[in-house]
C-alpha cells in the first residue's frame, strides 16, 4: 500500500475538525445545519479520494450482492435516522420524554400530515444527498477493507457509535433512558404514594358554595404561548400587564409547567381537574389504544361544577375535538355542547389560506373568535362558560393566516413565526376589548392561559426551561387578588378559577391546586419545581392516582 501523502492526512484533519466545530455551533443551535451536510459531504469526498489511492481497481475485491445490500440498508437507515433525528430536534423536545411520550401516545388527528410535510420540505433533500454521498463513501471503506481482509464489521461499528454519540450529545442519558424504559420495559407495580394521600384534597360538593351572583367564565387556552413571546406580542403583553398575571419573579413571567401537564391534553386536564396526566396510566394507555376511553370519569371538573349550578358550557376549537381523546374528557366532564371543524359550517370568507405550503388542521384563530361571537349571542342569556383552545400558534412553525394585517418581512420560518405571533396577539386583544363591550361583559371573568411552553425551538432555543414558563391573566374577576408575586402551576388554575368567579373554596383548594385568592402556599411553593417534577413522576404508579383513574 502506497504511502499516505502529508497532504491528504492535513487536509482530512482540518476537515473533521471543522466538521466537530460545526456540530456542536451550528447544528446544536439549528442555525445553518445545511452546514453540517455540506462539510459532512465534503469531508466523505476527501476520504473517498485518498481510499481511491489504496485500492487497484483491477485486482480489487468487488462486494458480492449481498453484502451490497447490507451496505445499503445499513446506510439508508443510518443516514434518515442521523437526519430524521436533527429535524426532530428543531420541533419537538425530544429532551423532555414526558411531552413526547405523552403526545405521540393519544390521537393526534390533523397534525401527523403536517409534520410529515415539514420533513419532506426542509430535510428529504439533504437526506438524499447525504445518502447517495456516504453510500459511495462506504462502498469504497468496504473494498478497502476487503481488500486488506480485515472484517466489514469494523466501519460499520464505527459509523454506529459515530451515529450514536451525536444522537446522546443532544438528547440527555435520562431523557434516552426514559424512552427506552417506557418503550421495552413493563410497567411497574403499583405503590402507595404518601405525597399523593398528603397533598390531594377530594373534591365535593361541600367544599364549593356560593353566596350571591357568580360570574359567567370566558377560558381562552392558548395554544403554545409563553412568557418569551412578549416581545412580538404587544397586546397580549398590555392585557398581562393591566389585569391579574401570576409571576414569582420581577416583571412578566407567568406559570411553571409540570410533568403531566406539558402538553395540550395534559394541561387542559390539569387546569380544570387539578391533577396531571400521566403515562404508564390506564388513561392514556387506553386513549392510545383504542380513542374511547374517558380521564377521570369519577374526578369533577370545573364543568362539573358549574353544570350543578345551571350553567350551560360550551367548549369551541378550530381543530377537531376528537385530538388526544378531548372530546370524550368533555363531554363527560360537564360540557353541554362542542363546537369543532368537524361540526360547523365555515361560510366560504372564512376559509383558511393555508400557511405557504403546509397543512392546517382546521380553521384560524380569526375564525374561531368570529365563532365564538356569534355563539355569545345565544349563550349569553343565560348563565355561561365558554371555553376556547386556539391553534395558529402550535410548532413547528405556527399557521399563519393570510388575511392578517401583518406580513412576514421574508419567507423565512422565524419571520413567519413572529407574525403568526403578533397575527394571534392581536386576535385575542379584540376579542376580550369586544366582551367588555356587550351587556353581560361586567358579569364574565375572561382566563387567559397559554397551555404549555413552545415545543419547537424557533425564538426559544437556548432559554433555559426554567425561564420559561406558561402565559396566564385572569380579567374582571369578582374580587380582588391581593398578591400575584406567586409560583403557580396548572394545577393551580383550577380552585383559582372558580373563587374568581365568586364560589367559595372551603379548604383553599381542589385536588393538587391551591386557590391563588387565599394564602395557603401553592405545592411548587412549598416544594421548588424538581422536588415536584420528582413527585408526580412516583404518583403515576401509585395506588391512590391510579384509583381516581
Amino acid at each position: 500500500m502506497r504511502c499516505v501523502e502529508k497532504r491528504d492526512l492535513l487536509t482530512i484533519a482540518v476537515v473533521t475538525i471543522l466538521l466537530t466545530i460545526s456540530y456542536e455551533s451550528v447544528f446544536r443551535s439549528f442555525w445553518q445545519p445545511r452546514l453540517v451536510v455540506f462539510l459532512i459531504i465534503l469531508f466523505l469526498v476527501i476520504v473517498s479520494k485518498f481510499l481511491e489511492k489504496q485500492i487497484n481497481p483491477r485486482n480489487a475485491d468487488v462486494l458480492n450482492p449481498s453484502e451490497k445490500i447490507v451496505v445499503f440498508i445499513t446506510i439508508f437507515l443510518s443516514t434518515f435516522s442521523f437526519v430524521l433525528i436533527h429535524w426532530a430536534l428543531g420541533v419537538f423536545p425530544l429532551d423532555n420524554a414526558d411531552r413526547v411520550i405523552m403526545t405521540l401516545r393519544m390521537p393526534v388527528e390533523g397534525f401527523t400530515s403536517i409534520f410529515v410535510a415539514d420533513f419532506f420540505k426542509t430535510s428529504l433533500f439533504f437526506c438524499v444527498v447525504l445518502f447517495v454521498f456516504t453510500l459511495l463513501f462506504f462502498l469504497k471503506v468496504f473494498k478497502f477493507f476487503k481488500k486488506e481482509k480485515k472484517s466489514l464489521l469494523i466501519p460499520l461499528v464505527c459509523f454506529f457509535v459515530l451515529d450514536a454519540y451525536w444522537i446522546e450529545h443532544d438528547i440527555s442519558r435520562a431523557s434516552i433512558k426514559q424512552y427506552l424504559n417506557y418503550f421495552f420495559s413493563e410497567a411497574p407495580s403499583l405503590e402507595n404514594s404518601s405525597f399523593f394521600e398528603e397533598n390531594f384534597i377530594p373534591v365535593q360538593d361541600s367544599l364549593i358554595s356560593a353566596d350571591g351572583y357568580t360570574r359567567n367564565l370566558i377560558l381562552i387556552f392558548l395554544e403554545s404561548i409563553e412568557n418569551n413571546f412578549f416581545e412580538y406580542m404587544p397586546e397580549l403583553k398590555r392585557i398581562a400587564e393591566e389585569n391579574y398575571s401570576f409571576n414569582n419573579e420581577v416583571g412578566l413571567g407567568g406559570g411553571y409547567s409540570v410533568v403531566g401537564a406539558s402538553f395540550t391534553m395534559g394541561s387542559i386536564v390539569a387546569n380544570t381537574t387539578g391533577l396531571p396526566l400521566l403515562f404508564f396510566s390506564r388513561a392514556v394507555e387506553k386513549i392510545s389504544n383504542s380513542g374511547s376511553y374517558v380521564y377521570f370519569p369519577n374526578q369533577k371538573s370545573i364543568f362539573d361544577i358549574l353544570h350543578n349550578y345551571d350553567y350551560e358550557n360550551v367548549f369551541l376549537q378550530g381543530t377537531p375535538s376528537t385530538f388526544a381523546g378531548g372530546k370524550n374528557f368533555f363531554i363527560n366532564h360537564g360540557i353541554d355542547q362542542i363546537y369543532d371543524v368537524d361540526n360547523i359550517d365555515i361560510p366560504k370568507e372564512y376559509s383558511f389560506d393555508k400557511h405557504m405550503a403546509d397543512f392546517h388542521p382546521g380553521f384560524s384563530d380569526r375564525t374561531l373568535f368570529d365563532v365564538a361571537k356569534s355563539i355569545l349571542d345565544t349563550l349569553s342569556k343565560k348563565k355561561f362558560s365558554l371555553t376556547l383552545a386556539t391553534i395558529d400558534t402550535h410548532f413547528p412553525h405556527g399557521f399563519l393566516d393570510e388575511k392578517c394585517l401583518f406580513k412576514p418581512s421574508d419567507k423565512s420560518e422565524i419571520e413567519i413565526f413572529k407574525t403568526v405571533l403578533k397575527c394571534s396577539s392581536a386576535s385575542i386583544y379584540s376579542f376580550v376589548n369586544w366582551v367588555k363591550t356587550q351587556p353581560y361583559g361586567d358579569n364574565t371573568m375572561i382566563v387567559l392561559i397559554g397551555d404549555h411552553p413552545f415545543m419547537g425551538n424557533i425564538i426559544v432555543g437556548g432559554i433555559p426551561q426554567e425561564n420559561r414558563k406558561f402565559v396566564n391573566a385572569y380579567i374582571n374577576p369578582k374580587k380582588p387578588l391581593l398578591n400575584t408575586k406567586r409560583a403557580v402551576t396548572a394545577f393551580d388554575m383550577y380552585p383559582t378559577i372558580l373563587d374568581g368567579m365568586g364560589f367559595y373554596v372551603k379548604d383553599g383548594g381542589l385536588a393538587l391546586g391551591r386557590s391563588l385568592f387565599g394564602e395557603e402556599k401553592t405545592l411548587i411553593e412549598k416544594m421548588g419545581k424538581d422536588s415536584l417534577d420528582g413527585e408526580l413522576k412516583k404518583v403515576m404508579i401509585s395506588r391512590e392516582y391510579q384509583g381516581i383513574l
